[in-house]
């Protein structure tokens, strides 16, 4: 089995990924991770490709990651490679 085989099986698409967070975390409504506000826009897609909203009641913005365990991962790595850059 080559590595593109293998990648195919074993790891999905970004995409995918994303869309299982979304039906998982959002199953009765998207909801503002801030002030708990259903009333949300939702406003385009982020580089990476997760879904962006913006709440109506508080004005804030927040992505299909904000407030997981997946952002706080990311926020580390940035942190660890700007410190590694320097």
């Amino acid at each position: 089995m080559d590595s593109e085989a293998v990648r195919e099986v074993f790891l999905p698409r970004r995409e995918d990924c994303l869309e299982y967070l979304r039906k998982k975390r959002w199953k009765e409504g998207v909801k503002c991770p801030y002030c708990g506000s259903l009333k949300i826009w939702a406003d385009g897609y982020t580089r990476k490709g997760a879904r962006k909203y913006e709440c109506r009641e508080c004005g804030r913005y927040f992505n299909d990651l904000t407030g997981t365990f997946l952002s706080a991962i990311i926020s580390l790595l940035r942190r660890c490679l700007h410190f590694e850059g320097n």
